[in-house]
């Protein structure tokens, strides 16, 4: 009987132990790697994710004719040793014209021992889009280094919500309110406005468009432009908005 208990401890010992071995951790598997469009999946910063860029030209300052865009791709998968290009094609729904309204500024290519790239577009303010919007189009493709497995984001209705494999940049020669445009310190966009705030400040307005301006440069900003309206309104010369009304920065100021 004692040898018996004995055997029946000692089986569950070994159950024991076999039941904390670990199951060993699956890896991302496939012919080739994916790649997809970086800002459809993980958007930028605090933002949510977007598989289209709307782009104005017309707060690019008046000596300048063109500005330079970077359009991020990832890959899923693995390093390599070497150079990846990865391809893209303009689909037929594009309006923007090549040499005239854009042009590619960088190679297609995954570098060696990363994961991520960008495609830089160089976007020309013309006269054609002064009242006018382009778009284009893009189409990651599949080639002998990457596939386009991620293909979409499809929510519980069955809907496509984004697109991990097209982008679209819309071009205007119009200004609209920017992307990072902070209206608690800055008040309601105007065009105006962004233009004075350029000339008062010495700022390229053009940094409104992009990531990375820190909440103190856009506080700095708002008291500048607060205290700039109030010299101006007690020397008899209110500044106004194209509608009339007094121009304004934000609440917070």
């Amino acid at each position: 009987m004692k040898k018996i208990i004995q055997n029946i401890y000692l089986l569950l010992a070994i159950v024991a132990c076999w039941s904390c071995v670990e199951d060993e951790l699956t890896t991302y598997e496939s012919n080739k790697d994916s790649i997809y469009f970086t800002y459809s999946k993980e958007g930028h910063l605090a933002t949510s994710p977007f598989d289209s860029l709307f782009y104005s030209v017309g707060l690019v300052p008046s000596g300048f004719t063109d500005s330079l865009i970077s359009i991020p791709v990832k890959i899923i998968g693995k390093t390599t040793d070497y150079d990846r290009a990865f391809s893209l094609e303009l689909s037929d729904r594009s309006t923007a014209v090549e040499g005239t309204n854009f042009k590619f500024e960088s190679e297609l290519t995954i570098p060696a021992g990363e994961v991520s790239s960008e495609i830089l577009v160089r976007l020309y303010k013309t006269p054609d889009i002064a009242e006018d919007t382009v778009m284009l189009d893009f189409n990651l493709l599949p080639n002998d280094h990457f596939n386009t497995d991620m293909k979409s984001l499809i929510n519980q209705f069955g809907v496509e919500e984004l697109s991990y494999i097209n982008f679209e940049v819309y071009l205007t020669g119009t200004i609209t309110e920017p992307a990072y445009w902070f209206a608690p310190f800055l008040g309601p966009f105007s065009e105006k406005k962004i233009l004075l705030m350029a000339e008062v400040l010495g700022i390229d307005p053009l940094i409104f468009t992009k990531s990375g301006v820190s909440v103190s440069k856009m506080m700095y900003y708002g008291k500048a432009m607060k205290r700039y309206l109030d010299i101006e309104r007690a020397a008899g010369n209110t500044i106004y908005e194209l509608d009339g009304s007094e121009m304004e920065m934000g609440p917070y100021f």
